[in-house]
């Protein structure tokens, strides 16, 4: 229920809901900004809309209703949990 072989499903359907609810937005605006070689607008909004995470832990509750704690080490990368709602609302 963590990682990346989870998250990255997960996100791709967030960015999918941002891609329909702003049709102005495009594929195109995940990629690379070749102007700033930065973050595309929509990886932009995606990345604010993020909930940040700081190194710790965290205690959530799992699917089957019990306490998990979630350890973030000082090196994690990533912008923090994503929420669906947060981030379409960011899509504009």
């Amino acid at each position: 229920m963590s990682g990346t072989s989870f998250s990255g499903p997960a996100v791709a359907g967030v960015v999918a809901l941002m891609l329909e609810r702003n049709p102005g937005l495009s594929n195109a605006d995940a990629q690379t900004d070749p102007a700033s070689w930065g973050p595309g607008e929509l990886e932009r909004r995606l990345e604010a809309s993020a909930t940040p995470l700081a190194p710790g832990s965290v205690t959530v509750t799992h699917r089957t209703g019990e306490p998990l704690v979630e350890t973030r080490g000082a090196d994690a990368i990533g912008h923090g949990w994503v929420f669906a709602n947060d981030a379409v609302t960011a899509a504009g």
